[in-house]
């Protein structure tokens, strides 16, 4: 008790003496369950990087959706490209995070009857879990997210020349036409605006209604947000 009285005082938190001392000794499910919880932020701090990677590859022959803030010299083979550094140190650092998850499993599996001997390698991974965890998110946000700039004009094209979007010229003009429109801008590299324009009657106020790209993602029941040309938000507004 006066150990719990201890421990409470020097971390502020509400720490309780367990209700079955012997089976605390034994049990570390609680331990289990925690370490899963550190690796499943660690599996969305890596998502959320992959996807960052992958939007702001380029210059060329990319998706160059984004670009993230240059760190360091950029790439000695390819010139004029900015490395994702700091998405693939966070990366790394949940690499290391689902590691020592298996670590904890292990170490919490291998305890024999009424003792974990283990208990010291399980608290070590799970504080060292934590400390990357933290670190690691504290540098993607400050060294790379404060720092992301959307290339809003890029995807405004790569939109606007998307095939789906004649799904929105249906109504208008039926599936099998706005089908064929479709497969005629990928084979001629032109916009569907473009090839609406010449294959329908509709003019350029109707196509700019129908073909309004921020008026598809309102509908969608997706987050508008208005920008200006450097990607900054105007007048964020959701549907």
């Amino acid at each position: 008790e006066k150990c719990i009285a201890a421990l409470r005082k020097i971390t502020g938190l509400d720490i309780k003496l367990a209700d079955d001392l012997v089976g605390a000794t034994s049990d570390t499910s609680c331990m289990v369950g925690y370490s899963a919880a550190m690796r499943r932020v660690a599996v969305k701090m890596n998502k959320i990087c992959n996807d960052l990677r992958l939007l702001a590859s380029g210059p060329r022959c990319g998706f160059g959706d984004l670009t993230v803030p240059p760190r360091q010299a950029g790439s000695s083979i390819m010139p004029g490209k900015i490395n994702p550094v700091i998405p693939e140190c966070v990366d790394q650092c949940c690499f290391t995070i689902f590691g020592m998850d298996v670590t904890v499993n292990w170490a919490c599996a291998e305890g024999q009857l009424q003792l974990n001997a283990f208990d010291p390698l399980i608290i070590h991974e799970i504080l060292t879990a934590m400390t990357i965890a933290i670190n690691a998110m504290d540098m993607f946000r400050t060294k790379c997210v404060d720092g992301l700039r959307i290339n809003v004009e890029q995807g405004r094209r790569d939109a606007e020349m998307s095939p789906s979007i004649c799904a929105a010229l249906n109504g208008k003009i039926g599936y099998e036409q706005a089908m064929s429109i479709a497969k005629e801008a990928v084979a001629t590299g032109k916009s569907v605006r473009e090839v609406a324009g010449e294959r329908t009657d509709a003019d350029r106020t109707e196509l700019d209604s129908l073909l309004d790209i921020a008026a598809m993602s309102r509908k969608l029941g997706q987050t508008c947000r208005d920008v200006d040309a450097d990607g900054n938000v105007i007048s964020p507004t959701t549907d």
